[in-house]
């Protein structure tokens, strides 16, 4: 979720329409400025996303891809810049941070919590649901950065 209206929308749509949503957006770098001024993916976009999720009631979680950014856009757009081409970061982002790190990031989550659902139907007569439910909570705690 960016904040804006197009995934805030999609989001209350699919909701309303009995899906399980799940906000999710990505912290790519800190702002050090202090200047009421907005740029593209920015801690104010971060609140947007937050206050949209809890205004329709969906989980909402903060990927910490600074990593990432910093290594394959920044970096990238530097080079290319340098080299007197003009590059584009916000299509590189939506390859490269946005569909292959964060499908990959996604995907480790969901094998991970189904590892939990697995061991939770072979245990179902005794009581270990409780615990089992902190362990997927912990481990998404370490797979997602939780302001």
């Amino acid at each position: 979720m960016s904040g804006g209206v197009d995934s805030s929308v999609s989001a209350l749509l699919l909701k309303q329409m009995g899906f399980d949503v799940v906000g999710v957006t990505f912290l790519l770098y800190e702002s050090r400025s202090k200047g009421e001024g907005r740029t593209c993916c920015s801690t104010y976009d971060i609140s947007d996303a937050e206050r949209v999720a809890m205004k329709i009631k969906i989980p909402f979680y903060v990927m910490d891809m600074r990593d990432e950014f910093r290594k394959f856009i920044i970096e990238n757009f530097v080079s290319e810049y340098k080299a007197g081409r003009t590059p584009i970061p916000c299509v590189h982002c939506n390859d490269v941070i946005k569909l292959k790190f964060f499908l990959r990031k996604l995907k480790s989550l969901v094998q991970i919590l189904l590892q939990r659902v697995i061991i939770l139907s072979k245990f179902k007569k005794m009581d270990i649901r409780i615990y089992q439910r902190r362990m997927i909570e912990k481990r998404i705690n370490h797979i997602f950065y939780l302001d």
